[in-house]
Order: structure tokens, then sequence, then C-alpha cells
């Protein structure tokens, strides 16, 4: 094989290289290619999630009802197994069941200021800042079918028992038969 000179040697050793960086070249362009594409796919899925959000999820309010003082309960929330994920009720595995089910309608609130969508959190405890409960809730017991009302009473135990520390409140929930017939249903 006889001897190249130093300019073919300069040509050949420059294909090379240029072979050897078109690959990666190449697959870098493709990869910037996939990523803008994938960019606008999430554009226009982001676009029609918020669509969705807007005009079909969320809180809708056709009528607001002024000072109601108790709610009828027409199925309560009961404790169940959790370990199978897609249980019905399963969302809701650390959420309050049974009597702590219909407690939570009777606690007190108390306002989320950050949140800015009347949001609050639920406490059994009675701060100044707080929003009152509902005054009763009535449960429609799935067994036989009767109403059973139910109302908050809040305690001082410190009062007649010194085990307790003073300004203890304790929360129970006093339950009795309906006091008048069930309401309309509208």
């Amino acid at each position: 094989m006889p001897a190249l000179n130093m300019k073919t040697r300069w040509v050949l050793g420059l294909l090379t290289l240029a072979a050897l960086l078109a690959k990666p070249a190449y697959d870098y362009h493709l990869a910037r290619q996939a990523r803008a594409a994938a960019q606008a796919r999430y554009a226009a899925d982001k676009a029609e999630f918020q669509r969705l959000c807007r005009e079909v999820a969320g809180y809708k309010f056709y009528r607001k009802a002024e000072n109601v003082e108790g709610i009828l309960l027409l199925k309560v929330r009961r404790d169940g197994d959790w370990q199978d994920l897609m249980a019905p009720g399963a969302a809701f595995a650390l959420e309050g069941t049974d009597e702590s089910y219909i407690s939570s309608f009777l606690y007190n609130r108390d306002p989320i200021t950050t949140a800015g969508d009347n949001s609050y959190f639920v406490d059994g405890g009675q701060a100044a800042s707080s929003i009152s409960g509902f005054k009763y809730v009535e449960v429609v017991d799935e067994r036989n079918g009767e109403r059973v009302h139910y109302t908050p009473r809040w305690d001082e135990p410190w009062q007649y028992d010194k085990s307790y520390l003073k300004g203890y409140i304790k929360f129970w929930l006093d339950k009795s038969p309906p006091l008048a017939p069930p309401p309309a249903m509208r």
C-alpha cells in the first residue's frame, strides 16, 4: 500500500471524525424533536384539563340555603376493610366513620384564611373565630329505616371531676327520637 500524503491523511481523519460525530448528533436531533412533540402534547393536554376543570368539574352551586339548622343524612359512612384500594369508600379510609362521621357535621369549623375558597378545618373545640356546626343531624337508620336525631353537647368535666385539667371541654353526641316529620325533598 502506497504511503498517503499529509493532505489525504487530514481529509481521511476529518471524514472519520465526522462519521463518529454524526450518529450522536443525529440522536440528539431526534431527542430534541421527541421532547418538543411531548411538550406540545403536554401543553394541549394541560389546556384541555384546565378547560374541563373550568366547565365540567368542581363545585356548582345552583341555590344557596340560608339559616340551615340541621341536615338529614341518608347514609352514614361505615368502617370497612380498606386493604383493597379499589373497594367502595376506600378513598375515605382516613376520614371518620359511624358516630365520628355524624359528629363532623356538628363540630365547629375554623376558616382557612389563605385558601380564599371558603375552606375550613373541622374542629371539636370552641374558639372565638370558629363557625358553629349544625345544631342537629338526623340520620336514617339503615337497619329499620327510622330516623334518629343527634345533637351536640359540650361539657366541662373539670368542674365536677378534678382528674381533668381546668378548662377542658369535652364533646358529646346526644341521641334522641326525631322531633318532627321528615323534611320534604325538593
